[in-house]
């Protein structure tokens, strides 16, 4: 019987310098291990934390501090479509924002409309954030199965009637049910808006994204 070919596998990740085959590396990455939670572990960590925090970049190479952190070369990477894939997850989050934060800000008005106290209009605004969950999950699992552009557009589609919907409110338990699907939807935009704004920017460009 012949001999199974064995076959390298390269970490997208490695360096140059790093010579170690996928079985090693594996065999050594912290995820592959069982957290060792005994309490020297424990104070090692928080003894080691902050001077691990403050251990920046630019201490372990030749260039200079602006050089490491000038965003400029990494932005000049980016082409159009990175721009694009950028803004619409960007935009996106925005409206979703400007929804949330409008209706907050409004809530004296709001209350006075539908004539209940602004404790009452407040638990809608709480309402949403109770909600997110239930969105992201939901999309999430659906992102997974059909694509996340179809999950875009059907977000944005549902954005457009429910914050329509929102104005045309005229008692205060439709205020809550339109603020409830709001929840839902503005929960379901925040991954798939973040991975379309940074899955396939260039590495070098994500952390002043």
């Amino acid at each position: 019987m012949r001999d199974i070919t064995k076959v390298e596998h390269i970490s997208p990740y490695s360096t140059q310098s790093d010579n170690k085959t996928f079985a090693d590396s594996e065999h050594n990455d912290l995820f592959n291990e069982k957290p060792d939670l005994s309490w020297p572990s424990i104070e090692h960590y928080f003894a080691t934390r902050i001077p691990n925090m403050l251990d920046l970049p630019f201490y372990h190479t030749e260039k200079k501090w602006y050089q490491v952190v000038n965003p400029i070369p990494g932005l000049k990477e980016m082409t159009a479509l990175d721009w694009n894939l950028y803004m619409l997850g960007f935009l996106a989050w925005s409206l979703d924002s400007m929804d949330f934060f409008c209706v907050s800000v409004s809530a004296s008005e709001i209350a006075a409309t539908l004539k209940v106290s602004v404790t009452d209009i407040t638990w809608g605004v709480t309402l949403v954030l109770m909600l997110r969950s239930v969105g992201a999950i939901i999309f999430g699992i659906a992102a997974d199965k059909f694509g996340r552009k179809w999950c875009y557009i059907t977000i944005c589609t549902l954005f457009i009637v429910v914050e329509m919907g929102t104005g045309f409110v005229q008692t205060y338990k439709q205020f809550l049910g339109v603020r409830a699907v709001f929840g839902i939807l503005m929960g379901a935009m925040y991954p798939i808006a973040m991975v379309t704004a940074i899955e396939g920017q260039p590495t070098v460009a994500r952390s002043v994204l």
